[in-house]
């Protein structure tokens, strides 16, 4: 959202009064959805999730693989291969797009590293269909060398297929479920309040995988394409907030440039500290509040009270948890009403005060939205650091940019990225506008550090320091990996 607010404010194209953008009563979008249980991608799903993936059980799938007898000989060399080819195509995260003035949006991926490379088999009926659309996506060598890998699980692959009918079994009874409870106009209410223009005509698909996890499943919607994993026995009551919440981000993400403009200067032109971490959570707490709210209200309300009043009991992260029942009640209202989430600007800042207030002033709820300032966004240590800080929407700038980008941006969190050979450039381009000479000494003198500094309107100043560019990979993990940090100096 960051990204196409910042394109508005470059283009000139925000119009006022800000509160009062996409605040009518519109028709919703139509939102049709097909229910899957695909051989492709719970293929891609089984041999990811054994290569090893932070978002998939990987222990529990390796666990399965051997207990069941499909492991054999040569998995390790083809994982390894898989690895290396996945690992070409997360560098898509980080391309440039085109530039506008002085930033250039880094491509988002819409919460997944590598959403074009899990698309193939995520949009695919069969492996067929999935080297097809490989053959326009990825390199020749990089395609055969994948089809290779398949070919070898393959045999193991199907043995294990034929013994899990329940997926099949289940997207037919949480068809019938959603069709019952009238979930696609849930959904099409859900997508006209999160921005999506009415005469939008939204084609979702939702993918349902095995897993051999029983409590701590996974949901994540790429693009279009929601996956989510099904233990046997499950019913659809279990995943329906699930569907709805996940499929809020993709909704979410669809929304115009103009109004989020608007909405975003109102949100930091209000004058209100909390501007910043409400907008940090803004993305995850407008689905968990629709997800694990309207959605289980609606379809599940034996279960919506119990939820509700239980800690932890919408989200797993305590502040998102608190967030989305405070904008609970605005946020149900609002649906009702027609009305978009820009017309909730003060709503949205109130209920942040009351449910966290300044016991959640931290840094890191910042790093949802910034702008990257660095020379160099190609490093493997960025990369490492998205995975850790997965955010929103990421713009850059290079130092030779930077004042004019401080200066145009005075609400907008910034994150720098620099070697002891750029610390001239800063001095010169940052050092008078924020950073003190005897801050920047400081740092000089660390082989690798971070400096937190407020920023005068809102947000925060990240310098990541490492004294060559090997310290500034480690710097930047060190920095994904903390769990939470202060302002000012200190070592990585």
């Amino acid at each position: 959202m960051f990204k196409r607010a910042c394109t508005a404010l470059l283009l000139g194209t925000l119009i006022a009064p800000p509160w009062a953008l996409a605040a009518g009563a519109p028709p919703t979008p139509r939102v049709a959805v097909d229910y899957r249980a695909a051989y492709p991608a719970n293929f891609l799903w089984l041999v990811n999730a054994l290569a090893g993936d932070p978002h998939a059980s990987t222990a529990a799938f390796r666990a399965y693989w051997r207990s069941a007898g499909y492991a054999r000989p040569g998995d390790d060399g083809q994982l390894a291969t898989y690895r290396r080819i996945r690992g070409r195509y997360e560098g898509d995260y980080l391309r440039p797009e085109k530039e506008v003035a002085s930033l250039v949006p880094l491509s988002p991926a819409g919460g997944d590293l590598r959403q074009k490379f899990f698309s193939l088999f995520f949009s695919s009926a069969r492996m067929d269909e999935v080297w097809a659309k490989a053959e326009v996506l990825m390199a020749d060598a990089d395609r055969e060398e994948l089809a290779r890998v398949f070919a070898h699980f393959q045999p193991a692959f199907d043995a294990h297929w034929k013994t899990n009918g329940h997926l099949e079994a289940y997207r037919a009874k949480f068809q019938a479920f959603a069709e019952a409870r009238k979930l696609p106009a849930l959904l099409g209410e859900a997508a006209g309040f999160l921005g999506v223009p009415a005469e939008a005509d939204l084609r979702v698909r939702v993918i349902f995988l095995f897993t051999p996890e029983a409590k701590h499943t996974f949901g994540r919607a790429v693009g279009p394409n929601l996956v989510v994993e099904i233990p046997a026995g499950q019913t659809p009551e279990h995943q329906a907030d699930v569907v709805v919440h996940e499929l809020c981000h993709y909704f979410y993400d669809r929304g115009g440039v103009e109004q989020d403009a608007g909405f975003m200067k109102g949100l930091f032109g209000s004058g209100d500290r909390h501007a910043g971490p409400t907008w940090a959570l803004l993305n995850e707490g407008l689905a968990t509040a629709i997800g694990q709210g309207v959605a289980v209200e609606r379809l599940v309300p034996a279960s919506f009270t119990r939820t509700r009043a239980k800690p932890l009991g919408w989200y797993q992260d305590a502040r998102i948890d608190a967030f989305a029942k405070a904008i609970y009640p605005a946020v149900n209202a609002a649906m009702r009403a027609g009305k978009t989430y820009r017309a909730l600007g003060p709503d949205l800042l109130t209920a942040y005060a009351r449910a966290l207030g300044d016991a959640d002033d931290d840094p890191k709820t910042y790093l949802a939205s910034y702008i990257l300032i660095d020379g160099f966004p190609r490093r493997q240590g960025f990369v490492r650091f998205f995975e850790r800080v997965t955010p929103r929407s990421v713009w850059h700038s290079r130092l030779g940019s930077a004042r004019n980008t401080l200066e145009a941006f005075p609400a907008q969190t910034v994150l720098v990225a620099a070697t002891a050979a750029d610390l001239p450039r800063i001095r010169e381009e940052i050092g008078a506008y924020q950073v003190t000479a005897a801050q920047l000494d400081a740092l000089a003198r660390q082989e690798r550090a971070l400096l937190v500094l407020r920023r005068p309107a809102n947000g925060y100043l990240f310098l990541v320091y490492g004294r060559d560019a090997a310290a500034l990979d480690e710097a930047m993990a060190h920095f994904g990996a903390l769990a939470r940090f202060g302002e000012g100096l200190q070592p990585l």
